[in-house]
């Protein structure tokens, strides 16, 4: 039996398609995972500078209790904030209800003094300041630690990697 060049041709053609297309997702996909831990890491810095800057002049331990006691009250108010928008009614079978940034406040001698609500109660980094990658509970965290020579505190900002991409599809389909 004979093949015809017109099928050769047409099979070789088909072929290189796929393979160009294969390809170009494979890359399509690196960059997008590249830029993806470039953003996570670039909002840990963000969050603990912003932490820092807020968190800094407390002295109180009152102050601190009331802080923790914010915080505690993320969760409640932020469902409480979708369930008034019609697009975000089953808010509570969403994704985005793990919300990846946990923070946590060292003192001077690395007891933890404030964390999320959601945050895992031992420490996520060893108080290295810099990033790191860390699994604690069966889960995977990446996390950045910046130490404040001021007060003496550390603070810990950490993302569940798994909840990223949930996030980066949420902030992106807003736009």
């Amino acid at each position: 039996m004979r093949t015809s060049i017109r099928r050769l041709l047409l099979v070789n053609l088909l072929v290189c398609v796929a393979i160009i297309i294969g390809l170009t997702a494979v890359g399509a996909y690196y960059l997008g995972s590249n830029d993806l831990d470039i953003l996570m890491d670039r909002e840990l810095v963000h969050s603990s500078l912003v932490l820092s800057a807020l968190l800094s002049p407390l002295k109180t331990r009152t102050q601190l209790v009331d802080v923790q006691h914010e915080f505690s009250q993320i969760s409640s108010k932020e469902a409480q904030i979708f369930k008034l928008n019609p697009t975000h009614r089953d808010y509570k079978h969403s994704s985005l209800n793990e919300f990846p940034l946990q923070y946590q406040l060292l003192d001077k001698s690395g007891h933890l003094i404030l964390q999320s609500n959601d945050a895992p109660t031992q420490p996520l980094s060893n108080g290295q300041p810099g990033f790191s990658d860390t699994y604690i509970n069966n889960k995977s965290w990446r996390v950045f630690t910046s130490y404040n020579d001021k007060t003496g505190s550390t603070f810990i900002v950490g993302a569940r990697p798994s909840c990223s991409a949930n996030l980066v599809e949420a902030i992106c389909s807003k736009r």
